[in-house]
């Protein structure tokens, strides 16, 4: 109820210069159209990322010098990737290596991606994992593109519905109760209701209210993130959310480092070391540390919360079979799969909600404004 009043006090400022409230609606479509674009270029550049992800996979992989086909990618992408093409390739010459140089430039590499340049694998394999992150960003792409699309038409329906109830609340609602007085005719219980609960605000805190819209406002742009895979945010509260989907990154490491030989305590230290989210870092060195007392690496994995119980139960099968690095692999596709369905369902729960939630102030101001013409006309007809 207070983003209401907020845009109806902005509404009613802006009517009292006359075309002030079509001006206000002007820049709104213009903050909608940046807003589009700014979508655009985050689409593009996770689009762009894939050639570059091809690319180094496929030069690891042969054995090909790296820094033709980067700057090459970043000739294809133009404008900022080009430069950060160049830059890449400009730390590369100076001896830094791929995964330092990559971080480094942020935004030329997927951020998912960079725990593999970070193992150290041999070309065969780190190109065999590249691809296979490839695949597994196309898999996510139609989850978190559906989430973004229904966040924003969140966004952008509350901002409208705030703007035509400050408009009606401030501007029509006023003239309405004059209309009442005149004739005598006391207005219906709900009128009375919506009029004083939502539109008698003092008009000293108008300012206030103002700065509130306006944030929103600005903040409006901002949803075009969600259009970016989650993942590749790096916030914590994110990281919190889709710890299983990072576990299945971890998983997929440690499948690496099982088929090279290594044993699973160094193979934890390794994969602490280079995972790039810090959250992720921690639980998977609180696991080295549990199996440093002991306990059985799975378990320990499953009680930082990075696989599931009945997971470290099949990895334990698996090592006693000997087929663990299928395990894993198997593991980490499950938990991907499991993660996108979790989201999309979840999406689906609470976006009618949303809706619904949305839809209570517009029924509540529609009764409001149409009840008082029905007991006019009952009133003048009797």
């Amino acid at each position: 109820m207070v983003f209401v009043a907020a845009a109806a006090i902005v509404a009613r400022l802006a009517a009292m210069t006359g075309l002030g409230f079509i001006i206000f609606l002007l820049i709104i479509f213009v903050l909608a159209a940046i807003a589009g674009a700014i979508a655009l270029a985050v689409r593009g550049r996770s689009a762009r990322m894939e050639p570059m992800l091809w690319v180094v996979a496929g030069a690891v992989e042969r054995g090909l010098p790296l820094e033709a086909g980067i700057e090459a990618c970043g000739a294809l992408g133009g404008g900022k990737m080009r430069a950060k093409s160049l830059a890449i390739v400009r730390l590369m010459e100076q001896g830094m290596p791929l995964a330092e140089a990559f971080t480094r430039i942020p935004g030329a590499f997927p951020r998912s991606g960079l725990i593999f340049l970070r193992m150290g694998w041999d070309g065969p394999r780190l190109g065999a994992a590249l691809r296979e992150l490839t695949r597994r960003r196309a898999e996510w792409r139609p989850f978190h593109s559906s989430m973004a699309m229904r966040l924003a038409y969140l966004a952008w329906t509350i901002v409208v519905v705030q703007l035509v109830a400050g408009f009606l609340l401030y501007w029509v609602a006023p003239q309405l109760e004059a209309i009442f007085i005149d004739f005598g005719v006391p207005l219906p219980a709900v009128s009375r209701w919506v009029f004083s609960g939502l539109g008698s605000l003092p008009i000293p805190v108008g300012p206030l209210y103002l700065a509130v819209v306006l944030l929103q406002l600005v903040a409006m742009p901002m949803l075009t993130l969600a259009f970016l895979d989650p993942i590749e945010w790096g916030l914590w509260p994110v990281d919190r959310l889709l710890l299983k989907r990072h576990g299945a990154t971890v998983l997929r490491a440690l499948c690496g480092e099982v088929s090279l030989g290594r044993p699973m305590p160094e193979a934890l230290a390794r994969v602490a070391s280079a995972h790039p989210s810090r959250l992720v870092r921690r639980r998977v060195r609180k696991a080295g540390a549990r199996v440093d007392r002991g306990e059985p690496w799975a378990r320990s994995l499953s009680a930082v919360g990075l696989i599931r119980r009945t997971d470290a139960a099949v990895l334990d099968a698996a090592g006693r079979a000997g087929n663990l690095s299928w395990a894993l692999g198997e593991l980490a596709d499950g938990l991907d799969r499991r993660s996108g369905r979790r989201l999309l369902a979840w999406t689906q729960f609470l976006f009618p909600i949303a809706v619904m939630a949305v839809a209570v102030p517009v029924v509540l101001i529609a009764l409001g404004f149409f009840l008082p013409l029905v007991t006019l006309i009952r009133s003048l007809a009797s």
